[in-house]
């Protein structure tokens, strides 16, 4: 099955991330902001995409895993919970068919 194998360099060149930097913008104390993270799937196999939050204050909303057609793109809803006041900055990775991290 095509989720299961590791890629090409080439293969992973054609996995394009829309948004590298999330910005949940202004927020205020007991609030959640919520952001997009998108990739687009141009090779020629379905990838499994797995993405996980850096931090406990975001959320990445279910599913967190995905599978994404050739050809086609995928998105990941993730919320920020704000309980203090301040700049907040973090990581989160994606793992493609659970072989390749970024």
């Amino acid at each position: 099955m095509d989720i299961e194998r590791s890629l090409t360099v080439e293969e992973l060149k054609a996995v394009v991330v829309g948004n590298t930097h999330l910005n949940f913008g202004v927020m205020f104390v007991g609030t959640v902001g919520k952001d997009t993270f998108m990739l687009r799937n141009n090779t020629s196999a379905s990838l499994q995409i797995t993405l996980i939050a850096g931090e406990s204050r975001i959320e990445v909303m279910q599913p967190n895993q995905q599978v994404i057609q050739p050809g086609h793109c995928g998105s990941f809803e993730l919320n920020l919970s704000s309980k203090q006041p301040g700049s907040y900055k973090s990581t989160a990775k994606y793992i493609i068919n659970g072989k390749h991290t970024f």
